[in-house]
């Protein structure tokens, strides 16, 4: 009984935080309404398991004690922990948010929530709605970065300017509501004859980067699943040539790095 008092209790305290309506006289009222809808319940418990009012080893005396004296210990203890709570740990109230940033690369944004962080680090697509995007514009992977941080990576680079904004919705947040990011201008700036400058291709179970300019080049690879998982982080080889051993199974894999301060994606295909 005691565990679904919390739970109601608990979710009711959040919504009337969110609403500024926290007050005892509140919660009073659903502690009652909760003892009122269960009342024919807690009678049948007590007649399939007759152990009010007797002690049962570790549990607290009840000797003699009736529902209604289980139900007003609960209510004390409970105004009394609130109240400790109220008088010792004053918290910072949060303002759940999230911004959206173009990156150099048209068909790359980076998502960063505020005051919130992502619940899981698998980031399933669906979870992820563009808005006003023009037509052709669609998800192609997301990549977890950090609690705080995904990227987008688009399907295709956008063939027109538009304004978007993301929702990111609420299943896979740390709170009860959607987030709906600013707006980001999507275009045609991003330039993918870089990729002239940069090979990177798979052969077997391996892959392979080269770049005549290697200067230009980050210090490290990131190589992603289709469903957004980190599978490997390699480091750049100076020396104009990559080879990284991946030694995962048939697929398209994501490789993720920077060049000349521009952060690219790039599809390898890993064959048997």
């Amino acid at each position: 009984m005691e565990d679904s008092y919390f739970r109601s209790l608990a979710k009711l305290r959040w919504l009337d935080i969110r609403q500024n309506q926290l007050s005892d006289e509140r919660l009073e009222f659903v502690v009652d309404s909760i003892t009122t809808l269960i009342d024919d319940a807690q009678e049948r418990n007590y007649e399939r398991w007759p152990i009010l009012g007797e002690y049962v080893w570790p549990n607290y005396n009840w000797q003699n004690n009736s529902y209604e004296d289980e139900v007003a210990f609960f209510e004390d203890w409970f105004f009394d922990r609130l109240q400790w709570i109220d008088d010792n740990l004053p918290g910072i109230p949060l303002n759940p948010s999230a911004e959206l940033t173009a990156t150099s690369n048209s068909r790359i944004f980076e998502v960063k929530l505020y005051d919130n962080y992502f619940s899981r680090t698998y980031l399933k697509n669906k979870y992820f709605t563009i808005n006003d995007a023009p037509p052709g514009i669609e998800i192609d992977t997301i990549i977890y970065v950090d609690a705080t941080m995904a990227n987008i990576n688009l399907a295709d680079a956008p063939k027109s300017n538009a304004e978007i904004s993301v929702t990111v919705d609420a299943k896979i947040l740390n709170t009860w509501d959607d987030l709906t990011t600013n707006t980001a201008s999507i275009g045609t700036s991003f330039d993918e004859n870089v990729f002239d400058e940069i090979k990177i291709f798979a052969a077997s179970n391996s892959i392979y980067l080269h770049c005549d300019r290697s200067e230009l080049l980050g210090n490290e690879m990131m190589i992603y699943n289709l469903s957004g998982q980190i599978v490997k982080t390699v480091k750049i080889n100076p020396d104009y040539s990559t080879t990284i051993n991946l030694n995962s199974p048939a697929g398209i894999y994501i490789c993720t790095f920077k060049f000349d301060g521009k952060q690219l994606s790039k599809r390898v295909l890993i064959t048997e």
